[in-house]
């Protein structure tokens, strides 16, 4: 009897697929100009999408709800999302964007496609070399997501576009420019509308995949392009802290290339737009394709509301947790009488880095010398854990320690340290 139902089994699921394969294949046929030139979104009929068509995005995305849930999909298939650069990393976020279901994407960028573009973009042909990259992404991600709404706008972003750029108030917006004004630009205007923006740094130049993280642009401290950034940020009165982003902790491998002696005689005859960078940094085509991808992974679980917690620091080495420990146990048998510390290395680095991210939790916003981090208690009436101790510095260890209460640090900074030990203890 169980082989039989197996067998019945076998059978339903053999021609579910044929069906939907040969319902593919009616839909497929067609002139080629039709697949040549896509409309904004497929044509549908006017009381919506065909049975047909249903099921077979359904099946299109079928991993993806198996992933996010029939209810998280749905709000990847509600996304609105604008992309801003379209180049190596911009052109793979959206191309993933739009294969997992994002149902509006806006494509924003000046430029057109080279042949030095194809080492790198997600999708461009020899074919698309003069052409707006904007255009061709559109045109080719409506062959794969016919169901998208692709808004191609061929243009720079610039603070006096911003406004319209980013109109019709998109969930998320990925920063993927290489140009430093007009990603400060971008990120300011951003943060100022409340929007949810993720930014990439520099791909260029780079070689190791193994040294590409994700968190706050302040952890991007070996990236030129997230310093240059950073100053700028904060001189319009914005956070290195409050800006994610996605870097390379690997020190550049190769210099801007040397400009020829004519382009140094007339520079204004080479440059896409006047004022941008004429030397170009060589660039290895999978880096920013694995920077987009993160970015698009990124996007996507926020959307669907299955966030992960990004790890963008690397693990500290075992003498630092070691040395860390031992402090702190030293600590808490002089202040405490207690010679028990319930943690171990792995603990100890769960703590300085996840929750604590290598910052002082009372001044966060400065990089102090590493060695001059130590961990403490921070409710004396609960045990050190996890989730009750802090990173600080020996200056604030000091005084923290000679106080019998946390009165000594001001309240918004002790409902700062409260809230992350609380995030830590969930």
């Amino acid at each position: 009897a169980l082989s039989t139902e197996v067998a019945v089994a076998g059978l339903c699921g053999v021609a579910v697929g044929v069906a939907i394969g040969a319902s593919w294949q009616v839909l497929r046929k067609g002139p080629a100009r039709a697949r040549e030139e896509p409309q904004a979104r497929a044509p549908v009929a006017a009381g919506g999408p065909s049975t047909v068509e249903k099921e077979l995005r359904t099946e299109q995305l079928s991993r993806n709800i198996l992933f996010f849930g029939e209810e998280g999909q749905a709000r990847v298939d509600r996304a609105f999302v604008v992309v801003v650069g379209l180049g190596g990393v911009g052109s793979h976020a959206a191309h993933m964007l739009a294969r997992a279901g994002v149902g509006r994407l806006r494509l924003v960028d000046f430029d057109q496609v080279t042949l030095s573009t194809l080492n790198r973009h997600a999708v461009a042909t020899r074919e698309d070399v003069g052409r707006p990259k904007a255009t061709v992404l559109k045109e080719h991600l409506l062959r794969t997501a016919p169901w998208c709404e692709v808004d191609a706008r061929v243009e720079m972003f610039t603070e006096e576009a911003a406004e319209e750029l980013l109109s019709g108030s998109p969930d998320y917006v990925l920063d993927c420019i290489d140009d430093v004004p007009t990603k400060v630009a971008l990120l300011a205007t951003c943060r100022s509308a409340g929007l949810m923006v993720l930014s990439s740094m520099g791909a260029g130049a780079k070689a190791d995949p193994t040294r590409i993280r994700m968190g706050p642009l302040g952890d991007a401290t070996s990236d030129k392009l997230a310093g240059k950034v950073r100053r700028l940020l904060r001189e319009r009165g914005v956070a290195a802290a409050d800006i994610p982003a996605v870097f390379s902790t690997e020190p550049a491998v190769r210099e801007l290339s040397v400009l020829s002696g004519e382009q140094k005689e007339n520079p204004g005859h080479f440059g896409a737009v006047p004022n941008f960078r004429l030397r170009v940094l060589p660039v290895l085509g999978a880096l920013p394709a694995i920077f987009g991808q993160c970015m698009a992974a990124k996007a996507l679980t926020d959307l669907a509301e299955c966030p992960f917690e990004p790890d963008s620091l690397p693990t500290l080495p075992m003498k630092r947790r070691q040395k860390l420990l031992q402090d702190l146990r030293r600590r808490e048998e002089a202040e405490h009488g207690n010679r028990v510390v319930p943690m171990d290395t792995g603990d100890i680095d769960t703590a300085a880095r996840l929750v604590w991210r290598l910052r002082s939790a009372v001044e966060p916003q400065e990089l102090p010398e590493q060695g001059s981090l130590q961990l403490l208690r921070w409710d004396p009436l609960r045990p050190p854990t996890v989730d009750n101790v802090v990173l600080v510095t020996r200056q604030e260890a000091k005084q923290l320690s000679q106080s019998a209460s946390r009165d000594v640090v001001p309240p918004e900074v002790r409902a700062r340290i409260e809230a992350r030990l609380a995030r830590a203890r969930a």
